[in-house]
This record gives C-alpha cells, structure tokens and sequence, in this order.
C-alpha cells in the first residue's frame, strides 16, 4: 500500500465513522425497572492526524485537521430491568450505526455511582462497513438532587471493510480493510428535572488503526464537544402503583375496624 493513500484514508474512516459519542456515556445511574430513557444527542468535532513513524521523508510532517458539526441527532433509547441494570442502544442517523448495550451498576453509595456498559455495534457508511465492541468504565457523584458530575474511560475495539469487494495484495484499496483501537475518556455535567434532563459533555480520544495486519504510523486524535437530551417515562406508572397500594392499605385498615 502506498504510504500517500494512508492519511487519506484514515482521515476518511475517522470522518465516516462518527467518532466516539458522547451520547451513550450519560450517567453511572441506571434506572429502575420499568424506567425508560429517550434521549438525543447532537455534537462537534474535531479530527487531527498526524505522523509518529520514522519515515525520514514524513517526519515533521503537517498534521492534517478538520471541524465537523453533527447536527444530525443521534438517537439512543434504555430501559431499566432489574436492580442496577438497564440496556438500550442508539443509532447514529449521520454515520448508519447502530448499537446495543448494557449497563450494570456495580457500586453506590448513595451519592458515588460506577458502573460498566459494554455495547457492540455495526456500521454501514457508503464505502465501508464494520463492527465495533466498546467498553467504558462511567462514574458519577450526584451534587444535589438536580446536579451530577459524570467522568467516563473506554476502549473501543474496530473493523472496517469495504462495503464492496475483496482484499487484493496488489491493489491500494487495501487500506480500507482496517483494524483499530481507540482510548479515550470525558467529563460533563447532568441538569435533571423531574421528567427531563440536559448534559453538556467533553470527550478526549485517540484512534490507531492497522491495515492488513501492519500498524499505521499515523494517530488521530478526536475532540468532541456533545450536548446530550433525554425525556424519562415510567415514573408516572410507578406513582400510581404506589398510590394505589397506599389505598388498599387503607382500605384493609377500614376493614379490619
């Protein structure tokens, strides 16, 4: 492959695929059994690739850059079935992703949540197609009822081919059968209502890729700036069911005189 194709060609991927969302990584909560979550998320982003191999003809290369906006919502959907469980998925209108995940909520205290929500995913952009598996690691620390700080690290594991056609070893269009990592974490703020809630978020990764086995010696690096939306349901229901024990209590209370 020649080395003049790579950076397109990972600035193209990089570009296709969306990059790391923020959208997912809303809370270390999860929401109790019934509970349902749709939220969407809108973002912008900003892609760096830059050259770290020895290549003396390349080093000290440019690094190539571009700002994307994303004002094309993605759209995510949980619900919660078992004490500190929930799963869901989301789909990305701009990118033709979809994924589905699950969460567990492994530690509170009341104020303190982690947990883990690995999700797995398939993608078709036009030219390329692939699988993902991500595994983040979510904390949140509630400051009151309404406020909450949440952080967030992950590894994501990806595979992209060609959405036509097969590798050929003298053929440069086998830079689009890749393989890569990405390590990346954030931070944000949740705003919670009573029904609603809003959470600007930051979200700080890097991309390396391998095609065909052999590692790239160019890194992408993403900066994205999401602002998240969600609507809760299911807590009506939960309200007339306990309101509707409370009376029976009450009436077998009036029986019982």
């Amino acid at each position: 492959m020649k080395r003049t194709l790579i950076l397109p060609v990972i600035i193209a991927l990089a570009t296709l695929t969306g990059c790391p969302s923020a959208g997912i990584y809303r809370s270390a909560k999860t929401l109790e059994k019934g509970e349902s979550d749709f939220g969407m998320s809108f973002s912008y982003v900003n892609i760096k690739t830059k050259y770290t191999g020895d290549d003396p003809d390349l080093q000290g290369a440019e690094s190539y850059g571009i700002s994307l906006p994303n004002l094309i919502p993605e759209l995510n959907y949980h619900i919660g079935v078992g004490n500190n469980m929930e799963v869901g998925g989301r789909i990305a209108l701009g990118s033709l992703m979809m994924e589905l995940d699950f969460k567990y909520r492994f530690y509170t205290d009341g104020k303190l949540h982690m947990a883990v929500q690995p999700a797995v995913g398939y993608r078709t952009a036009v030219i390329v197609k692939g699988t993902h598996f991500t595994m983040p690691l979510l904390m949140t620390y509630e400051l009151s009822d309404m406020v909450s700080l949440n952080a967030f690290v992950y590894s994501s594991y990806i595979k992209w081919e060609p959405t036509d056609g097969t590798p050929d070893p003298d053929s440069d269009d086998n830079a689009w059968f890749v393989e890569g990592v990405t390590l990346g974490g954030g931070f944000g703020v949740k705003i919670t209502g009573e029904n609603f809630y809003i959470m600007p978020a930051i979200d700080f990764s890097r991309l390396v890729v391998s095609t065909n086995g052999d590692r790239s010696d160019w890194v992408t690096d993403f900066v994205i700036f999401g602002v998240s939306f969600g609507w809760i349901g299911g807590k009506e229901m939960k309200k007339l069911k306990e309101m509707d024990h409370k009376l029976d209590r009450i009436e077998n209370k009036i029986d019982r005189m």
